[in-house]
Parts: structure tokens; sequence; C-alpha cells
């Protein structure tokens, strides 16, 4: 079956500016900031909270069982990663 990219605006919407100002306001807690590489939300959490990212990219990846890794889409400011749906998130190195 062929990826249809036609609806990435409509599965992974951006947020403008004033749209991120006023999600900042039902945040949890302050920023957090990732390095290069490292994991935001494995697999294996249940109940990982939805982030916005602010700045920068991370890349949605999944594994085969042969240990390979593929990514799957990758998100940048105003966008955010949702609580399921997505097996693993890292910033890019």
């Amino acid at each position: 079956m062929a990826i249809d990219d036609s609806r990435n605006h409509q599965k992974f919407p951006t947020l403008t500016p004033a749209q991120m100002d006023a999600a900042r306001r039902f945040a949890s807690g302050p920023p957090v900031r990732f390095a290069p590489g490292e994991t935001i939300h494995d697999i294996s959490l249940r109940d990982a909270p939805m982030g916005l990212v602010l700045d920068g990219t991370i890349e949605m990846v999944r594994r085969d069982g042969l240990n390979g890794e593929a990514t799957i889409t990758s998100h940048g400011a105003g966008q955010y990663r949702h609580r399921r749906g997505f097996p693993a998130a890292r910033r890019p190195a």
C-alpha cells in the first residue's frame, strides 16, 4: 500500500505563534530541552504527555525486528507529538 502524504498538513498540523502562546498556558511544566540524539519518548512509556516543539526538530522513528531504524516523520517548531500512535521520538543527531 502506498503512503499518501497529501494529508500530512491534517495529520501533523503546525500551530501559529499565537496558537503556540495559547498552548503554553496548558503546559504541565516548564519547557524542556533535549540533546541531539536523546530519546524523548520510548514506546515502553505509558501515559507519556503530548509535547509541543518550540524550536528545533524531532524525528519519529520505528525499529524493525533486525534492530534497524526508520524515520516515520519529522516535526518542527509549532508541531506536536502525540501521546500515542508513534513508537519513539528523538532529536536528530
